[in-house]
């Protein structure tokens, strides 16, 4: 190779370095750019996911409003509060996303003071803190009409089965046991709703001894499915799942 030829080279170096630069750059860009459009596409699908998701809402906020409609109607007007949209005849179901017990905001938005009949919270109140069940239990009386009541279902701290326990109580085995926050026995779950002013009738429920009392009720009053008479595990007369059941009255 002539002297003349490298030196035409050498002088051609920087560009050359240039041209590879830019085209790195490019590549570099062009990369980026695949990545932007990826995110894009993510983004995108999040977004319908998320209209999709507002659409159910709104279409269960509808459904409830107009159940809660009937409100505007002579009564009798009775609630259930965490029905899973599960509810029987004369009762109207809510859930935490329209009516959230402990919020005065919402009572306000959905009823009158001293309007309500009765109230049905099967397996609720063990989802707040103590603190957040006087609250509740609190609320609940000041929208009751005199004479109207609560009827309430938790699980039963006192119930002598070992698996049960382990089942219900906070952090146990059972479905949704990861929010329970308290374990109630019928001493402790009572003391709650005196507290707000309620008169206590227990219906169901274990004393610290093991044994079980039980005072017959009405389930059109108030259905508890998991109960001594509803709840399927109990065929034969064992009582593997029962609950403490009472009613809690606002007297007039």
């Amino acid at each position: 190779m002539s002297v003349k030829i490298v030196e035409k080279i050498i002088l051609k170096l920087p560009l050359l370095k240039k041209i590879i630069q830019i085209r790195n750059e490019n590549i570099q860009l062009r990369n980026e750019n695949i990545q932007l459009r990826n995110e894009n596409t993510k983004l995108r699908d999040e977004n319908v996911q998320l209209c999709k998701e507002n659409n159910i809402v709104k279409t269960e906020y509808n459904q409830i409003n107009t159940k809660l409609a009937k409100y505007t109607q002579p009564g009798p007007y009775r609630i259930v509060v965490g029905a899973s949209k599960i509810a029987r005849e004369g009762w109207i179901p809510t859930e935490k996303e329209f009516l959230n017990l402990f919020r005065l905001v919402d009572w306000k938005k959905c009823f009158s003071v001293n309007s309500v009949d009765a109230i049905l919270a099967e397996h609720v109140w063990e989802h707040f803190t103590r603190e957040e069940g006087i609250l509740t239990a609190r609320l609940c009386y000041h929208y009751l009409k005199p004479g109207g009541y609560l009827r309430i279902a938790v699980p039963d701290g006192f119930h002598p089965n070992f698996d049960y326990i382990n089942w219900v109580k906070p952090n146990g085995i059972g479905p949704g046991c990861e929010d329970h926050k308290v374990l109630y026995n019928y001493k402790t779950l009572g003391e709650i709703f005196e507290i707000a002013g309620f008169k206590i009738d227990f219906l169901e429920y274990f004393s610290e001894n093991g044994e079980f009392y039980y005072n017959e009720w009405n389930a059109d009053a108030g259905m508890i499915r998991r109960s001594k008479r509803f709840d399927e595990r109990n065929k034969g007369n064992k009582l593997k799942y029962t609950s403490i059941i009472l009613d809690a009255i606002k007297e007039k």
